[in-house]
């Protein structure tokens, strides 16, 4: 959510754009604990954690793959 986009749902609908952006900011937070209790999870199971994205071979990683990305 980006504060345009904020502004733009604010007018539309009648609302402020805080409660748009305090949504997102919710939103992200509640993905990221999510994130982070699953990674504490995997690392006491002995799982590799992190991003899902690596190639493999080269262990490289590719952008916009996996669990991080968007």
């Amino acid at each position: 959510m980006t504060a345009g986009m904020a502004l733009r749902l604010a007018a539309w609908l009648g609302t402020s754009p805080e409660l748009w952006l305090g949504m997102q900011t919710q939103f992200d937070l509640w993905q990221a604990e999510r994130i982070l209790s699953s990674l504490g999870r995997r690392a006491s199971a002995g799982g590799r954690g992190g991003c899902r994205g690596c190639s493999g071979a080269g262990g490289r990683c590719q952008p916009g793959a996996g669990r991080f990305g968007r």
